[in-house]
């Protein structure tokens, strides 16, 4: 599958309540999050590098990380409308492959330091699958 990444971003950043919590701020790995505002989401896919676009499997994982330096419930509200759009949606890649995508496990918390400051961070994966 071509392009999830751009699709994916795509969708998130421009749906109204996504955006009005991130706005852009939808990013490739948990290490790019040290100079960041929050909150935040960052991810990786299985399958490729953070830097490609392209993933030649018809199955991969992306494991997502909602990220706030305020609290837990603020990751849990990020998580929960990304959810629900992923949930309701099927995505068309700028190639014209369909897939859609699936929770594959329920959010786990993290937490990480930066600069001596707790950063809240809910996890999980989630399937991405090629359906066209």
């Amino acid at each position: 599958m071509r392009y999830i990444y751009k699709t994916l971003r795509k969708t998130l950043i421009e749906d109204p309540d996504i955006n009005s919590l991130i706005k852009n701020r939808f990013y490739p790995q948990r290490s790019n999050i040290v100079n960041t505002t929050f909150p935040c989401v960052t991810f990786n896919f299985a399958g490729g590098t953070p830097d490609q676009d392209y993933y030649p499997i018809d199955r991969i994982l992306v494991e997502m990380n909602f990220c706030s330096k305020d609290n837990y419930d603020d990751c849990f509200i990020l998580y929960e409308k990304i959810r629900f759009l992923i949930n309701t949606n099927k995505f068309t890649s700028s190639d014209g492959e369909i897939f859609s995508i699936y929770e594959d496990t329920l959010p786990i918390n993290d937490t990480i330091f930066i600069n001596n400051e707790p950063v809240y961070i809910l996890s999980n994966t989630w399937l991405v699958k090629k359906i066209g």
